[in-house]
């Protein structure tokens, strides 16, 4: 799937900024805004774009609030932008001074951001809007849902949540009253329905937005997993599952950790990946298939070696 660059990092960080500007009752000009962030005036007509629904307003080649708009919002509505694309975490002092380092391109800036490597829907930004609009409309959906070698086609589906999740978006719906998660990327042929609304599912939509993942269901099994000494400071560091808990610390410095998943692909890709540092303690059945398909993986291998 096609990746991208930080870049939507350096755009919220851009947006932040010129919302303050905007909060704080300044009249802009792109010309003004070019200058302060070194990029183009089409970006910077992109970016005015979409600020729009926050009720801008034009008067020559100035771009300002209403001021009924700026007693609605304040310049922390606009830091909330960040929070809300996880920023909170990732910039420990959110002040104007990093916002205004971070959206221009300096040499003497003092941070990098590597690593984020963000999955590009820019060819699907029409189904973005289009499923944005149904999500605030309550309005079902219909689509094909084209993966590599097969596709299916799905009616009456009840959108909740655009979800980025590692840098992949997701959608967060019910169909056939079961929860289902969708990969954006792989939505065609979208049609909204917006003759009737449906109404939210009010556990499923507590799920989703508290969940740390994007497996939602009402039935979940405990997964216990134990990591080695070497390998606990990354998982005692962030959530390299989602949902794990810390259960116990052994003196050796190996965790104990539990998972409630909705589904055992939440943990088993990732204790693939951790091999030999992790093992599934419980339940017993799930190391066993692992053990399988490590088993025949290797098999696999020996007799196509030469």
């Amino acid at each position: 799937m096609a990746k991208a660059s930080p870049k939507g990092i350096k755009l919220a960080v851009r947006l932040v900024r010129i919302l303050k500007l905007l909060f704080d009752g300044h009249r802009l000009t792109t010309r003004q805004l070019v200058a302060e962030f070194s990029v183009s005036k089409s970006t910077i007509l992109r970016d005015l774009e979409r600020l729009s629904e926050f009720g801008l307003e034009t008067e020559g080649y100035a771009y300002f609030l209403n001021p009924n708009i700026l007693g609605a919002y304040s310049s922390t509505d606009a830091k909330n932008i960040v929070d809300n694309i996880g920023g909170t975490h990732l910039f420990p002092d959110l002040s104007l001074d990093l916002l205004s380092e971070l959206a221009r391109n300096d040499p003497k800036k003092t941070i990098l951001i590597k690593g984020h490597h963000l999955e590009n829907i820019n060819p699907s930004g029409a189904n973005y809007s289009i499923i944005r609009s149904a999500i605030r409309g309550r309005n079902r959906i219909s689509f094909e849902y084209k993966k590599k070698y097969s596709s299916k086609n799905y009616d009456q589906v009840e959108p909740y949540k655009l979800v980025n999740h590692k840098g992949i978006w997701y959608l967060a719906a019910k169909h056939a009253d079961r929860p289902k998660t969708f990969s954006f990327g792989l939505i065609q042929q979208l049609l909204i329905d917006d003759s009737k609304s449906f109404e939210h599912d009010a556990k499923l939509l507590e799920a989703v937005n508290n969940d740390d993942g994007i497996w939602f269901g009402a039935e979940t099994q405990r997964i216990v997993i134990m990591v080695d000494a070497e390998a606990a400071p990354y998982f005692k560091r962030r959530k390299l599952i989602s949902n794990q808990v810390i259960e116990k610390e052994f003196p050796n410095g190996s965790l104990q950790l539990a998972v409630q998943a909705v589904h055992p692909n939440q943990v088993i890709p990732i204790v693939k990946y951790w091999i030999p540092h992790l093992r599934i303690h419980s339940p017993a059945e799930l190391q066993r298939q692992l053990i399988y398909e490590i088993q025949d993986y290797s098999e696999g291998i020996v007799r196509e070696l030469p």
